[in-house]
């Protein structure tokens, strides 16, 4: 932990219990940080972090943070919770920061934002929010339907969210063919791996440079524990009769294809791509323009049977398809059933000379198996 605060002394002591408590007041408080900084800013409440000596403060937090409104009890009054030191306050508080474009939205340029919602639409399909699940919905929904009167609201711009800044990886669903069979059995999870096939020739057909690479992806084993996420991988496609999908790799048939000291051994599933995730963005939001009604800076704040609503107008719909992502953490009917989690993208200069020094030239997507 970077900045853990350098009073916590008994955060500098490994193997020290007392410095568990610290370490998980400081990844609490940088997880908030990251969540809050991925909501709209009118939706978000004042969070602050308890000092962790009485469970109940902390009990009240999180069922704070649940309802995102900051609601106080039944009757009115807010459960009392100790204020921690001003100086422990000021060392704990996480103010919202300004968020910054990321460098995928940046590289692919500014786009004329499309006019938010006035007044009163009718549609058939109405679409809540224009990330990748919104804009491919919107496309799909014309593909089955042409003459379908389809309507996309946005709060923010098009892949403001994490469609606009994530690792770039585009794949369907036989590197999870084993979680797959957990859930769905054999021939559900068959069927949708062999669905999902289609996601790559989409992006292909798509109009525009979107950085496509098809260069698979490797499943590699870093370690003894995770020998077994590889072996999985490579049983779950031997069962269901599609051997070809998941190709396990010996350490030196994954050596000729990236050279790492830690590389066991892995597997090679052959649908798998790399994009640029903005560019993508641009290139589905271009196809729903020609096809369907999008309208940006159009956050909606009520969802009912037949009708969506935004601060400026009011689409009616028989159909409504709620594509918000992390956001449907705030929304009554799923936010018991879904949480959010941040992860970290880094980003270095391009450096081809040092990718070929290793063997790396193949353009795979690599993962590890934990």
């Amino acid at each position: 932990m970077g900045d853990v605060p350098e009073g916590d002394a008994a955060a500098h002591r490994p193997g020290d219990p007392r410095g568990a408590a610290p370490l998980l007041r400081d990844l609490d408080r940088r997880l908030r940080r990251h969540v809050l900084q991925l909501r709209h800013e009118d939706h978000v409440p004042a969070l602050r972090l308890g000092l962790g000596a009485d469970r109940r403060a902390a009990a009240d937090q999180r069922h704070r943070h649940r309802h995102l409104r900051g609601r106080g009890r039944p009757d009115g009054h807010e459960r009392a919770r100790p204020e921690p030191p001003g100086e422990a306050r000021a060392r704990l508080s996480s103010p919202v920061e300004p968020r910054l474009p990321p460098w995928w939205l940046d590289e692919a340029g500014e786009v004329d934002e499309a006019p938010p919602l006035e007044g009163d639409a009718e549609a058939d399909v109405a679409i809540v929010g224009g990330g990748y699940t919104g804009l491919w919905t919107a496309l799909a929904v014309r593909e089955r339907e042409p003459s379908a009167r389809v309507v996309v609201l946005e709060a923010e711009t098009c892949g403001a969210g994490p469609s606009g800044r994530n690792g770039g990886f585009c794949h369907g669903y036989w590197a999870s063919l084993a979680n797959l069979r957990e859930v769905l059995g054999d021939g559900a999870a068959l069927e949708v791996a062999r669905a999902a096939e289609r996601i790559i020739p989409a992006v292909r057909a798509l109009e525009g440079d979107v950085w496509l690479r098809e260069g698979g992806i490797l499943k590699v084993s870093a370690a003894p524990a995770q020998d077994e996420a590889v072996d999985r991988a490579v049983e779950a496609a031997r069962a269901l009769g599609a051997e070809e999908e998941a190709v396990p790799l010996s350490r030196d048939e994954l050596a000729a294809r990236i050279r790492s000291p830690v590389f066991r051994r892995g597997v090679f599933f052959r649908e798998g791509a790399t994009v640029q995730p903005a560019r993508l963005v641009r290139a589905l939001r271009a196809a729903v323009l020609r096809v369907a009604m999008l309208h940006e800076r159009s956050p909606v704040v009520r969802v009912e049977r037949g009708v969506v609503t935004t601060p400026r107008g009011r689409v009616r719909a028989p159909e409504i398809v709620v594509a918000v992502n992390a956001w449907m953490t705030g929304w009554r009917p799923l936010r018991g059933r879904v949480t959010n989690f941040g992860s970290y993208v880094v980003l270095t200069e391009p450096t081809p000379e040092l990718l070929e020094r290793i063997g790396w030239t193949g353009g795979e997507a690599v993962i590890d198996g934990r």
